[in-house]
């Protein structure tokens, strides 16, 4: 699998959106530092407007909802 970026562990085995094997973190913000060290700029700047602004989100690929999605289901 080429298509596979190891995560540092933070609690149990999960799997993304993008179908990437990741590791769930335990907080929002942690995993919106995963986020950005592995997508690119523009899809990371494109989940940060959509957080932000819902009229974004309405807009956003369904790639970049279920990622925001999981971001949502944090306690921030």
């Amino acid at each position: 699998m080429s298509n596979v970026v190891q995560f540092p562990k933070m609690v149990e085995p999960t799997v993304d959106p993008l179908e990437v094997e990741v590791y769930q973190s335990d907080t929002g913000q942690k995993y919106l530092s995963v986020l950005k060290k592995y997508l690119t700029k523009d899809d990371y700047e494109c989940i940060l407007l959509s957080v932000m602004d819902e009229e974004y989100y309405n807009e956003a690929e369904q790639q970049i909802k279920d990622i925001i999605d999981i971001y949502f289901k944090y306690d921030n």
